[in-house]
């Protein structure tokens, strides 16, 4: 059964007459070819300082999602750990099922505009004594909350999930010296 199909009487001429149909809607912006219907996660931003209300001072480090539909919103977006490795103690974290926070919100689940990005909290530097590395999903049970001191060495894959797009995920690095120094990649 085909809906909508454009008449045509010489079979010989219905390459270029489709040609021209998909070239009309382009023009008229009602078809893009610089879409695709997935969400991407981006390379990792560079951590953001801040002051908790305790006097804590943080480094928050972000993971930007693009919804690269040209037209079609992301709705009901969560993001969670997929997976956590230790390289440096060669073992799998064990991970609860928790979503991870939205950067500036409180809300669990988003929605990511067509060709927009919105920033998750992939983890957090304590800067303050004692230093460590938080893996902190959105919850308040504590042991939900992945704490790592001193030299750290993970590979951790996120996932994010979405009502109208398949899900996206994307594995990266994180080196810590246990002080300053971080490398996200």
């Amino acid at each position: 059964m085909m809906g909508n199909a454009i008449e045509f009487k010489d079979r010989n001429s219905l390459v270029e007459l489709v040609q021209s149909h998909i070239q009309n809607k382009i023009d008229h912006r009602e078809w893009s070819i610089h879409t695709k219907n997935a969400l991407e996660l981006l390379e990792p931003r560079r951590g953001l300082e801040a002051t908790w209300t305790s006097g804590v001072k943080a480094r928050y480090y972000h993971v930007d999602v693009r919804n690269a539909h040209w037209r079609k919103p992301a709705t009901n977006c969560y993001v969670y750990l997929d997976g956590v490795q230790d390289l440096g103690q060669d073992q799998e974290i064990r991970l609860y099922t928790c979503e991870s926070k939205w950067e500036g919100t409180l809300q669990s689940g988003v929605r990511i505009q067509p060709r927009e990005l919105r920033g998750f909290d992939a983890f957090i530097i304590v800067q303050s004594e004692p230093r460590e590395l938080l893996l902190m999903p959105h919850t308040d049970a504590q042991n939900y909350i992945h704490h790592f001191t001193g030299e750290t060495h993970l590979r951790i894959t996120y996932l994010v999930c979405s009502d109208q797009f398949a899900d996206a995920r994307r594995t990266y690095e994180i080196v810590w010296d246990g002080r300053g120094s971080v490398e996200f990649r």
